[in-house]
């Protein structure tokens, strides 16, 4: 997900505000991409990924844990 942030320095810096943003805009659900497991190394599939949903998605630990990091890279 970008945040259209400019800078390596500046990755995720908008995103404690998102939780709000996605509420005050009936945003319910989140996808993300996961490496896919390969359980046949030769089917030709190594690198592919799969799109699973993030179950809860505005009480997911992440946002506390941004909000955490965020304060305590001042």
């Amino acid at each position: 997900m970008s945040d259209d942030a400019h800078g390596t320095g500046d990755v995720g810096f908008w995103y404690n505000n998102l939780p709000q943003y996605l509420t005050t805009h009936n945003v319910s659900e989140l996808y993300y991409l996961e490496k896919a497991l390969v359980t046949n190394p030769t089917s030709g599939h190594e690198g592919s990924v799969v799109c699973k949903k993030m179950a809860d998605c505005l009480s997911h630990p992440f946002w506390s844990r941004c909000v955490e990091i965020l304060e305590n890279d001042k």
